[in-house]
């Protein structure tokens, strides 16, 4: 997605979740958690937690981690 749609990426209309922002450059990712607010909203990753808790859930033993949670 880098190549095609650059060092930061919208992608809008994907319902019923917000949008997404893609960033890929690491100075891009300081700035935007530096600038996010007290209190951030951060989706967890809905195919993570749901292969951790479900898929390999004797291996994770329920626990989603700081990614899914």
């Amino acid at each position: 997605m880098n190549k095609e749609y650059g060092p930061i990426a919208k992608f809008s209309g994907l319902e019923p979740r917000k949008d997404f922002v893609f960033i890929y450059d690491p100075k891009d990712v300081e700035t935007v958690y530096r600038n996010d607010g007290l209190w951030p909203i951060r989706p967890a990753f809905q195919s993570l937690d749901y292969y951790r808790k479900h898929t390999r859930k004797d291996f994770f033993k329920g626990v989603g981690g700081l990614v899914v949670e």
